[in-house]
């Protein structure tokens, strides 16, 4: 009984001094994400360029990517996109394969691909050089097994131009009912404005809806990248030039709400533009619409701007830099955030073999906790694409001229990583 007692006594008192030591905010050990993978198209071919174009849908289980130089029945360079589903152990397995109806040689099918939420897991692939540079955009819907064979969109021009490049963008909506498809070339007989064509679905067909262009004094090359809210009810379109001003081609990105149409909104540009910022090259925005990332890779070696909502406009909150790497790394080439506007990723393709640098909220400013690379030194352009899951479970690198083995035939792979084991330590007041 003694015994017992003193060993209470004692348990105590080492419970009271653990409890006078251990104050303050945790610390942790390991790594936010580690490599689960390498994948590479079924058929890879050499210089295919697999991995140019990564989307993943909201729920993290459908991947589309595209491989735009992919030769498709001895026709160079027509272009192919691969759908691939997540198991349970965080693999992939590659379940169907896209290709244009009626494709043709040089239509880099695969440029720009989107896909919907589940259950549509409706798919958008752009093909900006077919139809001798006109360009278009193709969607496949899920019918329960498979994609089908496609369709491609109705875009409805009373004066097609060859130098439109359809489809160098493209974006659906959750619900799959509304697709957008940039086209910065458009309108080149007044210094390619730019244009989106609006295309909803009809039931029994597609219909091409509305076209957005905008009047400005020089090219604007609208449709270079585009981005729509989770709601559906905003829309960012960006161009690489500038549309007037006294600074060369630092490029801007134009908003639109929806209100029955699509109502021009704000025009943002970096606050620290300068020449061939390549601003707007990539976007992605919080499920909240209260964080939008904005990459500007071109801004020496690249940056990426952090904007909220305020009093009906966009404050730039914060710009992130590169931490280390290479000086032209392309920083800001593609950008993803996750569903809660707390964590983002940035690529930089330029950067050695390439890398994805993540990033993590704290308060008012973003914080960098990891770069992702490959094992591969030799030149992959890990970053050219990024995608990441809404509930931030998995993160995808496009790495475009990735090697298959010891061989370098560029035929272009899809890192992906996965949440790492992290302690988290109590901190030790000493």
């Amino acid at each position: 009984m003694i015994r017992k007692a003193v060993l209470f006594v004692v348990s105590l008192l080492m419970l009271g001094a653990i409890a006078s030591i251990v104050i303050g905010a945790p610390e942790t050990i390991g790594q936010p994400f580690v490599s689960k993978g390498k994948l590479l198209a079924a058929d890879a071919q050499g210089a295919a360029e697999f991995g140019t174009a990564v989307a993943l849908s909201h729920d993290g289980q459908i991947m589309v990517v595209g491989s735009r130089y992919h030769d498709v029945s001895g026709l160079n360079n027509q272009g192919k996109a691969y759908v691939l589903q997540r198991n349970v152990d965080d693999t992939w397995t590659e379940v169907d394969t896209l290709t244009a109806p009626s494709g043709a040689a040089n239509d880099e099918f695969g440029t720009a691909v989107a896909i919907a939420n589940a259950p549509q897991y409706t798919i958008v692939v752009g093909a900006p050089t077919a139809d001798g540079g006109t360009g278009a955009a193709y969607v496949f819907k899920y019918n329960g097994l498979n994609w089908g064979m496609g369709t491609k969109l109705p875009i409805s021009d009373a004066d097609p131009d060859n130098n439109d490049a359809r489809g160098t963008a493209v974006a659906i909506t959750n619900d799959g009912t509304s697709i957008f498809v940039g086209a910065p070339g458009a309108e080149s007989d007044i210094i390619a404005r730019g244009a989106v064509f609006v295309v909803k679905d009809g039931g029994s067909n597609w219909i091409h809806d509305e076209t957005l262009s905008q009047s400005t004094s020089g090219r604007a090359g609208m449709g270079r990248s585009l981005l729509v809210s989770d709601d559906g009810n905003l829309l960012f379109v960006s161009g690489l030039y500038a549309p007037s001003g006294p600074i060369i081609d630092h490029g801007a990105v134009h908003i639109y709400q929806k209100s029955g149409t699509w109502v021009y909104d704000e025009l943002l540009a970096a606050s620290d533009s300068s020449s061939n910022n390549e601003f707007g090259a990539s976007m992605a925005i919080a499920n909240d619409e209260n964080t939008l990332i904005i990459g500007a890779p071109g801004k020496g070696s690249g940056q990426a701007y952090l904007y909220s909502p305020a009093s009906g406009s966009w404050d730039e909150d914060d710009i992130l830099t590169k931490p280390t790497g290479f000086i032209y790394s392309t920083f800001g080439q593609s950008v993803a955030l996750d569903g809660a506007g707390t964590s983002a990723v940035v690529g930089a393709w330029l950067n050695g073999s390439g890398g994805l640098y993540y990033y993590e909220r704290n308060g008012g400013s973003w914080d960098h906790k990891q770069t992702l690379t490959t094992a591969d030194s030799r030149q992959e352009h890990l970053g050219y694409a990024v995608a990441m899951s809404k509930n931030g479970d998995v993160i995808l690198g496009g790495a475009r001229s990735a090697h298959s083995g010891a061989v370098m035939d560029s035929v272009g792979a899809v890192y992906t990583f996965v949440p790492g084991h992290q302690v988290f330590l109590p901190m030790v007041i000493k």
